[in-house]
């Protein structure tokens, strides 16, 4: 049996900028400003607190075991993608007009996860047309990197090899189980203290 570690995006993240998983942030900040004040009679601001560190820390230890544990235990269709992912990076643009953020990590997988996963796309591949397709279509202001056309993708060796494209498949995957809105869920929900990332008091 063949291991496989490539490297490529998670998916369902939508980075820090006007997202969900910003949103989660800036409330814990709000309640732990009012918090502070009500004990130390003392008002700080959200200048005082160090996103980098926290971002980054938010993307390892709350993100991805959340989206991992999807592609883990996928019980919707009962099928094992990967045996785990390995958190590396997160990666900021220096300006958000173009692009957000981005987790890098490694997927590790075998060749019966291969195998499903790919028995799962083509099951579903009328679906999977339409998400490439709208995903990956040009249009003013975007010029795509890849091919819009489904089929293409199925014939690549790559699909499931290549630093974008295994990200892609298995963000279509969790898209097409309808999860975003239990990820959602889970990012509002998931224990992080803010405080810790307090730089001035």
């Amino acid at each position: 049996m063949k291991n496989y570690n490539i490297q490529s995006y998670l998916p369902l993240f939508e980075g820090f900028y006007n997202s969900n998983e910003d949103a989660k942030i800036d409330n814990d900040i709000e309640m732990d400003i009012d918090y502070y004040l009500e004990e130390h009679n003392k008002k700080i601001s959200f200048d005082q607190y160090n996103f980098s560190d926290m971002y980054k820390d938010f993307a390892k230890d709350n993100i991805t075991p959340i989206v991992e544990k999807y592609l883990i235990d996928l019980e919707l269709i009962d099928l094992e993608l990967i045996e785990s992912i390995t958190y590396e990076n997160l990666v900021s643009p220096t300006e958000y007009n173009f692009s957000t953020d981005s987790i890098n990590c490694t997927y590790n997988f075998n060749t019966v996860n291969k195998n499903a996963i790919q028995l799962y796309i083509a099951k579903n591949f009328k679906a999977f047309k339409a998400y490439i397709n709208n995903r990956y279509t040009s249009y003013d202001g975007f010029i795509s990197s890849y091919s819009n056309d489904g089929d293409k993708w199925m014939l690549d060796d790559d699909m499931l090899t290549h630093k974008h494209k295994t990200g892609t498949i298995f963000d279509f995957i969790l898209h097409n189980e309808d999860l975003r809105d239990d990820y959602i869920q889970e990012i509002y929900e998931s224990d992080f203290y803010v405080g810790n990332y307090m730089t001035e008091q």
